[in-house]
């Protein structure tokens, strides 16, 4: 009944208005013309509810505009230091307000989306600051000497969780005050960054820099890149401590104060206080009980890759240790001549290895065992890779038992394999990545390679034969390709200690049909289990470390 009255009542207005337009007024045009508009918005609000988009719930509104903005927590307790972001987050919110009342209203009302908060975005800051309600805050502040510091925040102190500090150049500090005016009894991450350049000097831990008056009772994880000080918090509750560039670090008689670290990550720091390579003394020895991952990173400073490698054997390592050594220059890290990664306790443990080489040069390689891992992340491996993995590699070859192999690169790569001595090899397994370029711009991400391409295998096949010949131990072998003539063309060895039981192809191509034309005479001729199968049997292994298992350094310029 409802529905035929409003339709009625509209076309009465239609037949009214083209009836009596001519005599109209202006006046009475405009009123006209108001009072259209509010029926209008209100039928269309009434369209919109009724729009899929629109049933949904607000909470979950919520929870799609959180997992679409960009948020800083996960760049900075993820991957250690990250530029800051928190202006472009702070902007990025406002466009949630202007696509239509129930998005603004599903927004507004949800305190977390406007927890970012940068200092200097004064017409923003205040509202962002109420509508968060009580949610826990992340700020960013910037000293300098012509307006006082932090004290928008001040008032809501109590919910800062994580605190970005820029210090200025240090030709502008004379005269800072860097006292904030708030205490900060919840603060959990602190991250401080100095702009200009910070000299070669020595940091002295006995004159540590005072920001907050009341001490960081919260505090766990801290940030410094490019400092010229350290700053004065209870490094004995750290779990987190990232340092990045700066000053020369006494990082013996830092770390000693920092016995509950759980991830430690060096990234071009210069350190001092670590020992003369001759030098075996106890006495110098620092403890980590907790330490879980250890990064030890070079990409810009040659002299950080000098005294890293130096570091080590500092540190009384425990078991369930990761180790990751990250960086352009990372393979300096491995020259260790006269601390040799071999002699390190958790790498008697390591008896898993991968490999991964990619097609634009990125090379990882990573040893794992029972109770501890090893990653070495090389983001330019082209000169290296002539090297192969000899002597001197960072996990002693003759203890590994598993190799799991994957390339990019076609009839390139896999001979790093060749010349080593893998005497306790038992499994090796090789993954055929390589995709043909589809168009002259992918065909640049190997042309530095001077590949052949095409089908041969020729490569692989002599590579996969050596490792066979010489590993005494192996019984098993499993392959994904694409290529259906690898696993006919093996040659592998008759006469060995411990003859191979188990060959298995996961052919990883798309015509299945052509499985049947496959010539494995010759293999089963020598292995008594062969198996061909189709890619989806069995997924291909993965030879990356996961998120949750040590922290990711990026090489996106930050280390400049």
């Amino acid at each position: 009944m409802a529905v035929h009255r409003s339709l009625a009542l509209a076309e009465d207005l239609r037949i009214a208005v083209d009836e009596d337009i001519q005599t109209l007024s202006l006046h009475d045009l405009i009123e006209l013309d108001l009072h259209t508009a509010r029926i209008a918005s209100v039928i269309r609000g009434r369209v919109n509810t009724h729009a899929a988009v629109n049933k949904l719930p607000d909470e979950l509104l919520a929870l799609i505009f959180e997992y679409a903005l960009p948020w800083r927590n996960n760049g900075l307790h993820s991957r250690g230091y990250w530029k800051a972001s928190h202006r472009s987050d702070m902007l990025a919110r406002i466009p949630l307000t202007h696509v239509c009342r129930r998005w603004r209203t599903a927004a507004v009302g949800t305190a977390t989306l406007w927890s970012i908060i940068d200092e200097d975005l004064n017409h923003l800051q205040d509202v962002f600051l109420d509508r968060s309600g009580d949610a826990t805050i992340q700020a960013l502040v910037r000293y300098t000497i012509d307006r006082p510091t932090g004290t928008h925040i001040a008032r809501h102190a109590e919910r800062l969780n994580d605190l970005f500090v820029i210090y200025p150049p240090a030709n502008e500090e004379s005269g800072l005050r860097t006292e904030l005016p708030f205490s900060v009894p919840n603060l959990e991450c602190l991250t401080m960054y100095s702009s200009g350049t910070v000299g070669r000097d020595r940091i002295n831990l006995e004159t540590l820099g005072t920001i907050f008056p009341h001490g960081t009772p919260s505090l766990r994880r801290l940030v410094l890149w490019h400092l010229r000080r350290l700053p004065d918090v209870r490094y004995e509750q750290l779990t987190h401590l990232f340092i990045s560039h700066g000053k020369r670090l006494p990082i013996i008689d830092l770390l000693r104060r920092c016995s509950a670290l759980q991830n430690l990550a060096l990234i071009d720091a210069s350190v001092s206080g670590l020992p003369p390579s001759e030098n075996e003394n106890n006495d110098i020895q620092v403890e980590l009980p907790n330490l879980r991952v250890l990064t030890l990173g070079t990409y810009k400073n040659p002299v950080a890759a000098v005294n890293l490698p130096k570091f080590l054997p500092v540190v009384i390592l425990p078991c369930g240790l990761t180790l990751r050594l990250v960086g352009s220059q990372a393979t300096t890290l491995l020259a260790l001549n006269d601390y040799d990664l071999h002699q390190m306790p958790i790498m008697s443990t390591l008896t898993a290895m991968t490999v991964d080489l990619r097609a634009d040069g990125h090379c990882t390689l990573r040893a794992s065992g029972p109770s501890a891992s090893v990653l070495l992340d090389l983001p330019d491996f082209r000169m290296q890779r002539k090297y192969g993995l000899g002597e001197p590699c960072f996990v002693p070859l003759s203890a590994v038992e598993v190799v799991t192999y994957r390339t990019e690169l076609r009839n390139k790569d896999l001979d790093m394999l060749l010349n080593c001595s893998l005497p306790s090899l038992r499994v090796v397994r090789f993954v055929d990545a390589y995709v043909a370029p589809r168009n002259p711009q992918e065909q640049l991400r190997y042309i530095d390679y001077d590949l052949q391409g095409g089908a041969g295998c020729d490569d692989y096949i002599e590579a996969l034969s050596w490792v066979a010949e010489a590993s005494p131990r192996l019984v098993e072998m499993e392959i994904w390709s694409s290529n259906v003539e690898l696993p006919g063309k093996l040659d592998l060895p008759v006469h060995t200690d411990v003859p191979i039981r188990k060959v298995t192809f996961h052919y990883t191509g798309k015509d299945d049909a052509i499985l049947e034309e496959v010539d494995l005479t010759r293999l089963r001729n020598r292995v008594p289990e062969v198996v061909l199968c189709t890619s989806p049997s069995e997924p291909e292994p993965s030879t990356t470390m996961s998120e949750n298992e040590a922290l990711q350094w990026e090489d996106s310029g930050e280390w400049s």
